[in-house]
């Protein structure tokens, strides 16, 4: 489980090498960030930072370049209510393990965390 971290780094990188589950923040959508009207812009600052949360934009970039595959399921949690959308999360990492080279293509699951309900049970 990873949370609250801001950014993929290669020690993140490493210890996601190899794990049957992820469960990793998609915390916001950049755009929906930067309108958000409830949000200060030092609070957007911090939330954009290095050491903020992790942006769809980013969890994509991983999923499509980096992700090794190995997990037959990524969960996508701690997402925001005001500055994301579940279904643009979802979208943007189906998408983003679609576009990855033939060779490299996982057949991996994504599911979006609610606040509201309990995730749905994963088996492997």
């Amino acid at each position: 489980t990873l949370m609250d971290f801001g950014h993929i780094n290669d020690g993140i990188k490493m210890a996601l090498e190899g794990c049957a589950a992820v469960i990793i923040e998609s915390n916001h959508s950049r755009d929906m960030l930067r309108a958000c009207s409830l949000y200060t812009w030092d609070l957007k600052q911090r939330i954009l930072s290095q050491v903020g949360h992790l942006s769809n934009e980013d969890l994509s970039d991983w999923l499509q370049s980096d992700f090794d595959g190995s997990a037959s399921h990524v969960v996508l949690a701690h997402v925001s209510q005001r500055a994301n959308d579940p279904h643009l999360a979802r979208l943007m990492a189906e998408t983003a393990l679609k576009m990855r080279p033939p060779l490299f293509r996982a057949d991996t699951k994504v599911t979006v965390s609610s606040h509201r309900q309990p995730t749905e049970w994963i088996s492997f």
